[in-house]
């Protein structure tokens, strides 16, 4: 197996992992105070469920994608962890999956590309 696909291996579940865990936060974890749900699961996690199919099918562009997306919820991770350090580890967690699909995915489109194009 060569490194395309093990980045990928890690990269895929990460997404998916990230993507459960904005649901579930959304729904069951934390219900939120000010804003309705269908609202914040709207903001929140339907950004992320945008590219869904093309990462299935190892798209390129569904990749950098999911990739800047990543940065957002990283973003939006570390915000919620400065705002109440002590609160939950739900924070932590979207930081830890976020910084894991960012690094995990551009390594996969790094190596994969490489693996494309022919040597001289």
């Amino acid at each position: 197996m060569n490194r395309a696909a093990i980045s990928g291996r890690i990269a895929l579940p990460a997404y998916f992992l990230l993507l459960g865990l904005l649901f579930l936060w959304v729904v069951a974890f934390q219900p939120p105070l000010h804003w309705p749900r269908p609202i914040l699961l709207l903001t929140l996690v339907l950004p992320l469920a945008l590219p869904v199919r093309g990462v299935l099918h190892d798209r390129p562009r569904a990749w950098f994608t999911a990739v800047f997306l990543s940065l957002i919820y990283a973003l939006h991770g570390a915000a919620e962890i400065y705002v109440a350090p002590l609160a939950s580890a739900l924070p932590y967690a979207e930081l830890g999956l976020a910084l894991l699909l960012f690094f995990s995915a551009v390594l996969h489109l790094c190596w994969s590309s490489q693996a494309e194009t022919p040597a001289p």
